[in-house]
């Protein structure tokens, strides 16, 4: 941060990538199939899913093909990333803050007197601080037992 703007920085958020391949029956692999895993692309968790809490686990979507060994299967791979909530935040004098884990946290940020009605009876310079902190929620939920591979 400096006196007139504030500075970001790019950071490494812990979280777990995995990919899971399943055997599905190709009766099961159909076109309605198929827009149910559209539809939970982009989604978390409605339910405890693989160990992980309510809204914990993202789902990134899957791929498959026909298996080679036997065409009545269809090899699928889902991918998925979890992270966990965060507790106890603190953002400049503003804390208690706790957001789920594929929330997002923004800071809003206002001027505030550096020395108000300090020695020199003035408010001294100006400098930005954390006003406001505020949690959105960027992914809808979903019903992870739709993909059929269980929780």
């Amino acid at each position: 941060m400096t006196d007139d703007s504030v500075e970001g920085c790019e950071i490494i958020v812990p979280q777990f990538k995995w990919t899971e391949t399943h055997q599905l029956d190709s009766a099961t692999v159909t076109w309605d199939y198929s827009q149910v895993l559209y539809d939970l692309t982009g989604k978390t968790n409605q339910a405890a899913f693989r160990g992980f809490g309510i809204k914990q686990v993202l789902f990134h979507g899957a791929k498959g093909s026909q298996s080679a060994k036997n065409p009545d299967l269809v090899e699928m791979t889902f991918s998925f990333a979890a992270s966990r909530d965060a507790a106890g935040l603190v953002v400049g004098d503003i804390n208690g803050i706790a957001k789920k884990a594929w929330e997002y946290l923004w800071v809003r940020y206002g001027l505030v007197p550096e020395n108000p009605g300090g020695s020199t009876g003035g408010p001294g310079r100006l400098l930005k601080r954390p006003t406001s902190v505020h949690i959105e929620r960027v992914y809808d939920g979903g019903d992870f037992s739709q993909l059929g591979i269980g929780n």
